[in-house]
């Protein structure tokens, strides 16, 4: 599902990526924190969009 796999994504990035970002240099770093929130933005929209019409869908039944 892809809500888990986002979860999954959220939960490396803040255990293990943030914790290393040190370790890069500052661009590859920014880089590495836009593409993060680029994807989460992009997931959380594509959810919108099939959630929310369900939703309303649902409730006027």
């Amino acid at each position: 599902m892809k809500t888990e796999r986002c979860s999954g994504q959220i939960i490396e990035f803040l255990d293990k990526t943030i914790s290393q970002l040190k370790n890069f240099s500052q661009e590859e770093s920014a880089r590495k924190i836009e593409k993060f929130v680029e994807d989460s933005i992009k997931h959380f929209s594509e959810e919108e969009e099939i959630v929310f019409p369900l939703a309303l869908k649902a409730d006027s039944l």
